[in-house]
């Protein structure tokens, strides 16, 4: 029959397009979770560790992947950085009231000092 492949031609088959799509699905989902404060530890971190294994897998000829990779990685920078944020003013409002209190001579003063834990 004219123009179709004889039928022992086998169709070359894509491998790990899924694997492609799914990382670049979650390196979105992880992005946007990344600079959420709150959600980058618990979604941010998880779908950009997932998104950069899954585009590392598929990352032979797959834009996709690629794009998920770098997505990932861009997720887990982004929660990183709000973790360090959260941490330094915690931080920071702590030793203020450590400070305060530890010049207050006074319950009155002590109780001012409650403005730094807010």
């Amino acid at each position: 029959m004219p123009g179709y492949p004889p039928p022992y031609y086998l169709v070359p088959q894509k491998r790990h397009g899924g694997l492609a799509v799914a990382g670049l699905v979650l390196g979105i989902i992880g992005l946007v979770a990344g600079v959420i404060p709150g959600l980058c530890w618990f979604v941010g971190w998880p779908c950009g560790a997932l998104a950069v294994i899954f585009g590392g897998i598929a990352w032979k000829g797959w834009a996709k992947a690629k794009a998920g990779l770098i997505l990932g990685v861009l997720a887990i920078i982004a929660g990183a950085v709000w973790m360090f944020a959260i941490v330094h003013h915690v931080s920071t409002q702590l030793n203020g009231y450590e400070r305060c209190v530890h010049n207050a001579t006074t319950n009155q003063q002590i109780n001012a000092c409650n403005r730094y834990l807010h």
